[in-house]
């Protein structure tokens, strides 16, 4: 039989003597960082209310119930956002190293959503690769945000997005569309009559995607060149049919400006002005075929929204994203988020080991 042993609060007495000497100087010693007031909680209790508000997601006033059950502890609801704010307080140095490394990742995924802070609409935008993670606010979503976020400014790889207009305002990047967003916009404008296209567009984007997946599993840097040219060649060949079938509307004379074309006829035109950014993934195997990563690291921000609702303060907001990018990135290299937690209230916060220098960019990527 497996059970728990009773659960009780530890209460620890610290004793700081001082000695006065004869000259009349009077020595004392210092207590531990963590202990910072005559009677307050350690770190263990604090990484506990991070764990079950960042982590579990559950609401200040159940996290406090449960502390209550649980441990014995009658910790008020304001404590516990005071401890989330002084844990997102010590993070300084752990944002920091992130964004370095984001920077010097060879592809990183990015991606952005909206959220309620104060009762007003806001933004939270993501930069994440597998082992690591940026969660940050803003009132805005395009670039003023993003240069904020402080990754894209200075970012060289390959950056990974869904095609919103403000990525390609970064022009030192290489970008490369999701290919999940691409395939659910041609499934309905292939429900349409006479855009078959779309259909054949939809299975050679599947067939771009085994491709690379087949060639990163052997090794390859890039997809074999007698494949890229023929999926190059299908991919100009389904874009001629498109056009074919969405002509132009005819200028009427009555609006200055370009005619309004339908969905099939915007869709066309970025898959023609984006070639190279769709097909990322043949001339680069480390470039993958969705922006997956980034909407998962969003999943648990929507999913916070649904319990919570709204965070009433940008302060309470800017708290919460900095210690879910914290747990998020030490639970992607195998860290238990109770023992990092733990170490944050300590002063010393977990860090996540260099990562390797950038790889020079595949033959023919750019």
């Amino acid at each position: 039989m497996f059970d728990l042993p009773p659960l009780r609060l530890l209460a620890t007495e610290h004793r700081a003597e001082r000695r006065r000497c004869v000259c009349g100087t009077t020595t004392a010693a210092a207590f531990p960082d963590h202990v910072g007031a005559a009677a307050c909680y350690g770190p263990g209790v604090r990484a506990l209310v991070c764990y079950l508000c960042v982590h579990q997601h559950l609401p200040v006033d159940r996290a406090a119930q449960l502390l209550a059950d649980v441990l014995g502890a009658s910790v008020a609801t304001g404590t516990l956002a005071a401890v989330l704010a002084e844990g997102a307080a010590g993070l300084d140095g752990f944002l920091a190293t992130i964004r370095d490394q984001l920077v010097a990742a060879p592809v990183a995924h990015f991606d952005e959503t909206g959220a309620r802070v104060a009762s007003r609409l806001h933004w939270v935008h993501s930069a994440s690769t597998s082992l690591l993670t940026l969660l940050s606010v803003h009132a805005k979503r395009g670039k003023v945000a993003m240069d904020q976020a402080g990754v894209l400014p200075r970012f060289v790889g390959v950056a990974v997005h869904d095609g919103w207009a403000p990525y390609w305002r970064y022009e030192d990047v290489r970008h490369a569309l999701c290919g999940a967003h691409l395939l659910r916009e041609l499934e309905a404008i292939a429900c349409e009559p006479g855009q078959g296209w779309a259909a054949g567009m939809a299975e050679l984007l599947v067939d771009v995607k085994l491709a690379g997946d087949r060639a990163r599993a052997v090794g390859l840097q890039r997809v074999d060149g007698q494949a890229r040219a023929r999926l190059h060649a299908r991919y100009a060949r389904l874009l001629a049919d498109g056009q074919a079938a969405n002509p132009p509307p005819p200028a009427t004379g009555r609006r200055r400006g370009r005619a309004r074309r339908s969905p099939a006829g915007r869709l066309l035109a970025r898959l023609e002005a984006h070639r190279e950014e769709v097909l990322r993934s043949l001339d680069d195997t480390r470039v993958p075929f969705t922006n997956n990563q980034a909407e998962r690291d969003l999943r648990m921000v929507k999913l916070q929204q649904k319990i919570s609702g709204c965070w009433r303060t940008p302060a309470g907001a800017e708290a919460f994203l900095a210690l879910r990018s914290y747990l998020s990135t030490a639970r992607k290299h195998g860290m238990n988020p109770l023992v990092v937690l733990r170490q944050l209230f300590q002063g010393h916060p977990w860090l996540p080991a260099p990562g390797p220098l950038p790889a020079p960019p595949c033959p023919g990527a750019a």
